[in-house]
């Protein structure tokens, strides 16, 4: 777990953990360390995955377990910072697994590009075809990342995420928190969605980005995280 505290006369407005997606690590594609960066608080980042030092692949761990290694980074926040607000940044499937936890106490959460529904099918289709690709769902599936990495997915792993109704935990978590959802309209991994079930609670902003905002889309979306969060 890495915890990045703010030195000299600058003391941190508020404390916030950073909930990373499916089958990367806490700081994928610069997304996190862009975010932290641009923002006068604390973080908390870590890592759901377990890493395999041999070939540096990735094995993910069921959803609930995700969400148990979330609240003990948030435990461990309040400890490390006590009396400062706590706030979430969640990207894809991270912000899946904080809407299932459903923390109380957090003052804001920020979702970015969240998938609108989870589906093994799905995720079969867009990894299977891949050389050097191969689903189990019995045992231990291999999947291919764009950038050549490797996930390694359990058989525990695809009952986890069936049967989750994404917009439902987020209204759920907004009736708690404030919550603010981005969404990425040119999303290539998880596609546009369908969050018209979405409470009223929940403050939903569109940006014409891809799923990382990356490039030139950073900057915005930097922005628009410091405005959620101020």
């Amino acid at each position: 777990m890495t915890l990045r505290s703010l030195r000299g006369s600058c003391e941190p407005e508020s404390v916030v953990v950073f909930s990373h997606g499916f089958g990367v690590g806490k700081d994928a594609r610069g997304l996190f360390a862009d975010i932290a960066g641009a923002l006068p608080v604390a973080t908390v980042m870590f890592d759901y995955n377990e890493v395999d030092p041999g070939d540096g692949s990735l094995t993910v761990a069921p959803l609930d377990t995700q969400a148990r290694k979330l609240g003990q980074a948030i435990a461990a926040a309040r400890a490390q910072y006590p009396g400062l607000p706590v706030d979430l940044v969640c990207h894809s499937q991270g912000c899946v697994v904080a809407a299932i936890l459903r923390p109380a106490g957090v003052r804001r959460a920020v979702f970015l590009a969240p998938p609108a529904t989870l589906s093994a099918q799905r995720m079969k289709r867009q990894f299977g075809g891949r050389p050097g690709s191969r689903i189990s769902m019995d045992g231990v599936s291999l999947l291919r990342r764009s950038d050549g990495t490797f996930t390694k997915v359990p058989a525990t792993y695809w009952p986890s995420i069936q049967n989750r109704n994404v917009p439902q935990l987020c209204n759920d978590f907004a009736a708690i928190t404030d919550l603010v959802v981005v969404i990425a309209a040119m999303d290539e991994v998880v596609g546009a969605g369908d969050f018209s079930r979405l409470s009223p609670d929940v403050r939903v902003i569109q940006l014409p980005a891809r799923h990382n905002f990356d490039g030139a889309e950073r900057p915005e979306l930097l922005r628009v995280v410091r405005e959620a969060l101020a």
